[in-house]
C-alpha cells in the first residue's frame, strides 16, 4: 500500500513572502504530502497566488474582514486527488474538502478554533462537517483547547470547564473519531504550543481518524517549534487499496555548476572508456552503459551535497529539540533564552536557502530570455487576457495606444 505524510501546522501568518518560502521549504524538507495550515492571516480577497513546484493544489478559506484568521489545505503534486466538493467558513476558521485519491473517497477537515467559547464553536463546526463528510474522514487543526488538561498541559488545568470538555469529547465520539497521537502515545506528556505570558505548555493541535482506520496509521509525532509558536504534528498514514507511485530520477543541474564536480566527472569518463572500450563491446552498448555510470556518479554527488547541507540543519534542530524538552520540564528563563538564540540561528540558515532559491529563479528567467521554449509559453499563458497599456505619457504630449485583448 502507498503511504502519505499528513501535517497540521499553525503557521502564525503567511503574508510575508520570505515566511511563505521558509514554511514551504520546511514542509518539503519533512516530505509532507498533505498539509493543513492554520492562521494564515489571509483575507478572502487578498489570498496570494501560490506557485510551488511540489505543492500544486491549494484550497483556502479566508476572512471577509479581519486578516487574523485563515486556513488552507495544500497537496503535493504526486497526490492523485480529484476534488468533488468544498465547504468554507466566511470567518476563515475552517475548510472541508472531499474527493477521490485513487478510487477511495476521502474528506479532509481543517479547523482553527477561536480563543474563547471554543467548545460551542467546535460543536457547531462538527455538525456541519458530519453532513458534509463522505468516505474516510481525516480531521486536523488547532482546537485552542486541551482535551485532557491533566496530561495535555504543563500546569494540569484549563480555563474550559470539565462539563464543556465532556460535551466536546462526546461530540467527537459520536463521529467515531480517535485522537491518533494520544492513541499511539497513551502516557507521554508532550505539547504543541508554548504561552510566553503564562509560561506554560499545552497540546492544542490534534489529528483525528475514524476508529476503524487507526490500524492504517504508521506513526504520529510532534516536532520542534521552529518558525511559529506552534509545533508541527505529523501523521504517516497508509492508503488502503492504493498502489505506491512510480518515481523517476531527474538530473540536478546545479551539480554541474561546481568546478569540483565537473573535474570529477571529466576524470571518471576517460577511466570508464579506457576500462570498457576493448573492441568487443558495441558502440551502442558502451554509450548506454556510460549514461548509467554517469547517472550513478551524479546521484552520489547529489547525496553527498544534500548530506552536507542537511547536517547543519540537523544539528540545530537536535539542539532545539533537546532544549525544548528541558524547558518543558523546568520552565527556566535561561533555557528559553538559549532556545531563542538557536531558533534565530535556524531562521538565518533557512533565510540563506530562501535567498538561494530567489537567485535560482532569477537565473532561470535570464537563461530563457526571449527564447521560444516551454517556459516562455507558460509566461504567455499567464499573461493571456490581461489588459495592456491604454496610453503612453511624455513631457510633450500624450500618445494614445489601443490594444485589443488576447482571445
Amino acid at each position: 500500500m502507498a503511504s502519505i505524510k499528513i501535517i497540521t501546522y499553525n503557521v502564525h501568518g503567511l503574508n510575508s513572502p520570505s515566511k511563505r518560502s521558509q514554511i514551504l521549504n520546511l514542509l518539503k524538507k519533512h516530505k509532507a504530502d498533505i498539509c493543513l495550515l492554520q492562521e494564515t492571516h489571509f483575507q478572502k480577497r487578498k489570498i496570494p497566488t501560490f506557485k510551488h513546484a511540489f505543492y500544486t493544489q491549494w484550497f483556502h478559506s479566508g476572512s471577509d474582514s479581519k486578516a487574523s484568521k485563515g486556513v488552507c489545505i495544500c497537496l503535493g503534486r504526486h497526490v492523485n486527488f480529484t476534488l468533488t466538493d468544498e465547504c468554507t467558513d466566511h470567518e476563515g476558521r475552517y475548510i472541508f474538502i472531499k474527493g477521490h485519491i485513487g478510487t477511495t473517497m476521502y474528506t479532509f477537515g481543517n479547523i482553527y478554533a477561536p480563543n474563547t467559547e471554543q467548545v460551542p464553536w467546535i460543536r457547531t463546526a462538527m455538525r456541519k462537517l458530519s453532513t458534509f463528510t463522505e468516505g474516510t474522514l481525516i480531521l486536523e487543526g488547532d482546537f485552542n483547547v486541551a482535551l485532557n488538561p491533566i496530561i495535555d498541559t504543563s500546569v494540569g488545568r484549563s480555563s474550559v470547564s470539565v462539563k464543556s470538555l465532556a460535551k466536546l469529547i462526546r461530540t467527537l465520539q459520536s463521529m467515531h473519531l480517535t485522537d491518533v497521537w494520544r492513541t499511539i502515545h497513551p502516557s507521554v506528556k508532550d505539547y504543541t504550543f508554548y504561552s510566553n505570558p503564562h509560561n506554560s505548555y499545552s497540546r492544542l493541535d490534534y489529528l483525528f481518524l475514524p476508529n476503524t482506520h487507526v490500524q492504517y496509521c504508521q506513526s504520529a509525532s510532534i516536532l520542534s517549534q521552529v518558525l511559529s509558536d506552534h509545533s508541527i504534528v505529523e501523521l504517516v498514514y497508509e492508503l488502503p487499496h492504493t498502489p505506491p507511485p512510480n518515481k523517476c530520477w531527474r538530473l540536478n543541474d546545479l551539480l554541474l555548476k561546481s568546478p569540483k564536480n565537473v573535474e570529477r566527472i571529466n576524470k571518471r569518463l576517460p577511466e570508464f572508456f579506457n576500462r570498457n572500450d576493448n573492441g568487443e563491446v558495441s558502440v551502442q552498448t558502451l554509450w548506454e552503459t556510460h549514461k548509467a555510470y554517469i547517472r550513478g556518479e551524479l546521484i552520489s554527488l547529489s547525496a553527498y551535497a544534500q548530506k552536507f547541507r542537511s547536517q547543519k540543519l540537523a544539528d540545530l534542530q537536535s539542539k532545539i529539540s533537546r532544549l525544548e524538552r528541558l524547558h518543558k520540564r523546568s520552565l527556566l528563563a535561561s533555557h528559553l533564552e538559549e532556545l531563542t538564540i538557536l531558533r534565530n540561528e535556524l531562521k538565518n540558515l533557512l533565510n540563506l536557502s530562501s535567498a538561494k532559491a530567489y537567485l535560482s529563479a532569477q537565473f532561470k528567467h535570464y537563461a530563457h530570455g526571449d527564447k521560444p521554449t516551454r517556459f516562455m509559453l507558460a509566461q504567455i499563458k499567464q499573461a493571456n487576457g490581461k489588459p495592456g497599456p491604454s496610453s503612453l505619457t511624455s513631457k510633450a504630449q500624450t500618445i494614445c495606444i489601443i490594444i485589443k485583448p488576447r482571445t
